[in-house]
């Protein structure tokens, strides 16, 4: 079994925020299986609970123990602009 290093009461808290307010799906997913690798849940059960295979996981929780926070964002890709630009999305709201 795999879990995370203790997280930090400060961590927590972050981690907590991020899990109900991050604007990205996939951030508030991360967040959320960090907290509960923190509370004793194994990789295999967090891959079932967020649908990913076991590698995709483990990797979660890898760079979270080596870049903190900063792994729970998405890495800048290469590829075509989004379509909408941000001045129709702010015409949109």
């Amino acid at each position: 079994m795999r879990y995370v290093r203790r997280v930090t009461d400060e961590e927590k808290a972050l981690l907590e925020d991020m899990k109900k307010h991050h604007p990205r799906f996939q951030n508030r997913n991360r967040a959320h299986a960090i907290l509960l690798s923190n509370e004793g849940m194994a990789v295999q059960e967090l891959s079932r609970i967020f649908s990913v295979c076991r590698q995709t996981a483990t990797k979660w929780l890898d760079s979270w123990e080596q870049q903190g926070l900063n792994a729970l964002s998405d890495k800048p890709r290469s590829g075509r602009p989004p379509k909408d630009s941000k001045a129709k999305k702010d015409k949109s709201i």
